[in-house]
């Protein structure tokens, strides 16, 4: 989102995340989120030469912890929420807490620190930083900024921002109280908190109103981060479903799209171990009564995955015996093709077919766009043919 404002304001920009890393036009799919440290710096050097005046990345707790951001001095951090979907990779939530705190706690002096201060853990940062702070909330309301006259009716969130206090920005000035009305095109409640920390960031940086409101609405979506694929007579949303926190974001804003009966098509996640299968079974049946989900296509994406990601026959059987348990029936394919063809004939006109996944579904989209074409005569390929177009992840 931040990445789109910048570029309303035609600025020559860098983009470093998971799913893409982007030098102005240049853009090559990431293989970390954020990259270890030697290719970072490359990465920064080549921007530099390039001429690239501002940068926008994801940092995650695992970078933090093993120093791939070492004296990376950033001008502006953010941190909006936690959940233990990453604890595995420390020693205890406190640890992966505290990691993430970090990029908060070390920012520099004449740097800004964005806090989502609905988030109780965050809000003693406040006060463990030499940053300039500036808050938001949508049910505290005591920060920075006041999010009001939220809609979700339409499933795609519209509100007000409003600056309760002036903002300081990077060259010295100073943004005024005032109000901004913002609609989004994109779903779901946590894209709210996503829009305010891009908007701050961008006002921080002094891009005018009118820019960042342009960039933030234009924001169309992220590759595999809840991508709605098609949307006419049916839906098809494509999300990774990595943990729970990511399964209970997708499932919240599919809970205010308006459909029928909902299909899913899921690529098990190999490599991680029997615990996490169960854990994401487990967070997806949560979800079963509530959205209508008609029922679940799994498969190990076999000839889809390197090695060392196959799933084991461990991690399947744990993911299998939380749907048994739960008297969930599940049509089990070894192949992705064969899975996401169940899926697409199951579709009936007002449905949604979400396919989820890591690495494994990375695929899906560009193979089910080509179904509903192939099956489905009468679907809008050109609309189809656009996205294909756009479409960088899965796409060899």
């Amino acid at each position: 989102m931040t990445d789109e404002i910048f570029k309303a304001y035609n600025l020559k920009i860098g983009l470093i995340g998971t799913i893409i890393t982007k030098i102005d036009h240049e853009v090559e799919t990431s293989v970390l989120t954020t990259p270890e440290s030697y290719d970072l710096q490359k990465y920064f050097s080549k921007m530099a030469d390039e001429e690239i005046s501002h940068v926008s990345m994801e940092v995650s707790s695992s970078a933090l912890e093993l120093k791939r951001v070492h004296r990376t001095d950033f001008d502006v951090v953010a941190f909006t929420n936690i959940s233990p979907e990453h604890i595995k990779l420390h020693e205890s939530f406190e640890a992966y807490f505290d990691a993430k705190a970090s990029l908060i706690r070390n920012a520099s002096v004449g740097s800004f620190a964005i806090l989502n201060i609905d988030e109780p853990l965050l809000n003693p940062l406040i006060h463990q930083t030499e940053a300039q702070v500036v808050t938001f909330g949508i049910e505290n309301d005591s920060g920075t900024v006041k999010i009001t006259d939220l809609d979700l009716s339409s499933g795609k969130p519209s509100f007000i921002i409003n600056i309760m206090y002036p903002i300081n920005t990077l060259d010295g000035m100073q943004i005024s109280p005032d109000k901004l009305k913002i609609q989004l095109s994109v779903p779901g409640y946590h894209s709210i908190n996503n829009a305010t920390t891009a908007i701050l960031t961008a006002l921080i940086n002094n891009i005018p109103l009118e820019y960042v409101k342009r960039g933030i609405e234009n924001f169309k979506g992220v590759e595999r981060r809840f991508q709605i694929l098609y949307d006419q007579e049916f839906k098809v949303i494509d999300d990774l479903l990595l943990n729970k926190n990511n399964i209970d974001s997708c499932m919240e804003a599919i809970g205010h799209l308006k459909y029928e009966n909902m299909h899913l098509v899921h690529a098990i996640r190999g490599s991680n171990g029997p615990e996490l299968s169960k854990e994401i079974a487990e967070s997806i049946v949560g979800w079963f009564n509530k959205m209508n989900i008609e029922n679940i296509i799994l498969t190990t994406s076999r000839s889809h995955v390197m090695k060392k990601d196959q799933v084991t026959e461990e991690e399947l059987n744990a993911f299998l015996e939380v749907m048994q348990k739960n008297k969930i029936n599940v049509a089990f394919f070894e192949e992705l093709d064969d899975a996401l063809q169940l899926g697409v004939e199951r579709l009936n006109p007002e449905d949604i077919l979400l396919i989820s996944g890591a690495h494994s579904m990375d695929t899906g989209a560009r193979k089910t766009l080509e179904l509903l074409k192939q099956m489905y005569p009468n679907v809008d390929h050109e609309a189809i043919n656009n996205v294909l177009g756009s479409k960088i992840i899965g796409m060899n």
